[in-house]
């Protein structure tokens, strides 16, 4: 049963970091299909869990905000980064 207990926890960080490390565009991409695949299947699931991570990703845009692609302010001419 400990042996079970800790597979589990070492798989849900192992998710977890997986999912916290992948790029953006990446997790967009696999909510919206989740959410075409809960669509018919899992109507409560899609509400519950799956809307509200979908708003997020979509709210917050492209990557850093210090990058150019994340819409930040740019660094100034002469100063560092």
């Amino acid at each position: 049963m400990q042996n079970l207990l800790v597979a589990v926890a070492v798989l849900v960080a192992a998710l977890y970091s997986g999912w916290s490390l992948m790029p953006s565009r990446l997790q967009l991409r696999l909510l919206q299909r989740a959410d075409a695949a809960a669509a018919t299947r899992l109507p409560a699931f899609r509400e519950r869990v799956l809307a509200p991570l979908l708003r997020r990703r979509l709210a917050a845009g492209g990557g850093c905000s210090t990058c150019s692609a994340g819409g930040g302010a740019a660094p100034a001419a002469g100063g560092k980064p």
